[in-house]
Formats: structure tokens, C-alpha cells, sequence
């Protein structure tokens, strides 16, 4: 089953725009999650990741991965290191083995396509949305709805962490996330 679905994520995205994976160097926020099966990405899911910090190691065959993970209501930074395999599919263990595409890399925002089977064997696909900001604008909650419908993934089970401009979900623009760190308080979004 696992085959099958790299083939199909291998096959869908060989025609897809490059990206440049030095640029992913730096902090990032989640800013929405999804996910085939929703129990995985809701609050204290164990793919509900917030991410802090992505850098490129070994001319990015490699990619050290900074996040927390809310489970029983507290917080736990981890880091995993993501490796390059065939076909720009990047994988790492994590609840699992995880197989991770980066569908786009644009105006500060990246996008990921991920397949996580678990230690159950349970196969969820999921796509998260990292970016430099906070929130998506509505084309882009569109191109994100898009992008779920095409892998089977219903919008309903799109979680917005951040905010989303004007759809009325928390916008978080005017939080100074340094002022919440530096002095040792929890991430305010987990």
C-alpha cells in the first residue's frame, strides 16, 4: 500500500513547479494542517506540528526540522532530521515513517504533502502550510482547498493553527512571538 501511494505522490508531482530548497533556511510558523484522518492533526494529535525553524544540511540532502507537538495539553519541542530520497521525496521517522513532498516554496510560504504510516500501519496523507507570516490570503485558502480535494482530502478537515486573513479565523499579526519565548512562556499557538 505504501508503494502504491509513493508511486502516485512520486507520479503526481514530477511535472510540478521546482522549488529551491536553500530558501527554506529560517523560522516558519504553521499556518494550517490537514489531513486524511483528522484525529492525527487535531489539538494533542500527534501530527498536529508547529513548526519554529527549517534548515538545509548537506546541500539539503538533509533537512533539520524544529516543532512542537501538544500532547495532554503540554507542549514538547522536537527535532527531526528529514533525508532525501528518490525522486524529491524527503523521509523521516516521526509518529512513524513519514514521506514528505514540498509542493511549492512562494512568497514566504511552504507547502508540504506528507504521508505518514504509523507504528499501527495506519496511512494518513496530510499537506501542511509553514510560512514567514502568520496568515494565508484567500487565494491561497483556495489553492490550499484545491490542493486537498485532489489528493482525497476533504476541506473540512483543514485546520488553520495561525489565521487566515478576513475568514474569521485568530489572525495573529500584531503578536510579538520573541516577547512569549525569551521569557520562557509556551508557544502561544500550542
Amino acid at each position: 500500500m505504501v508503494q502504491i501511494l509513493l508511486l502516485a505522490l512520486a507520479v503526481g508531482f514530477a511535472c510540478a513547479d521546482p522549488t529551491d530548497p536553500a530558501t527554506i533556511n529560517g523560522n516558519w510558523r504553521t499556518i494550517a494542517v490537514s489531513a486524511g484522518n483528522l484525529e492525527k492533526v487535531e489539538d494533542n494529535g500527534p501530527l498536529r506540528m508547529l513548526f519554529r525553524h527549517m534548515q538545509c544540511l548537506e546541500d539539503c540532502s538533509k533537512i533539520a526540522l524544529r516543532v512542537y507537538v501538544k500532547t495532554n495539553g503540554h507542549c514538547k519541542e522536537h527535532t527531526a532530521f528529514a533525508s532525501l530520497e528518490e525522486d524529491g521525496i524527503y523521509t523521516v521517522d516521526f509518529e512513524g515513517t513519514n514521506y514528505i513532498r514540498i509542493l511549492g516554496n512562494k512568497d514566504d510560504i511552504l507547502s508540504f504533502y506528507w504521508i505518514n504510516k504509523d507504528d499501527n500501519g495506519l496511512i494518513t496523507p496530510g499537506i501542511l502550510v509553514a510560512g514567514k507570516g502568520d496568515v494565508l490570503t484567500r487565494p491561497e485558502v483556495h489553492k490550499l482547498e484545491e490542493a486537498n480535494e485532489e489528493r482525497g482530502i476533504p476541506k473540512e478537515n483543514i485546520r488553520y493553527i495561525a489565521g487566515t486573513g478576513d475568514n474569521n479565523v485568530r489572525s495573529v499579526d500584531n503578536i510579538n512571538f520573541s516577547i512569549f519565548l525569551d521569557r520562557g512562556y509556551e508557544d502561544p499557538f500550542c
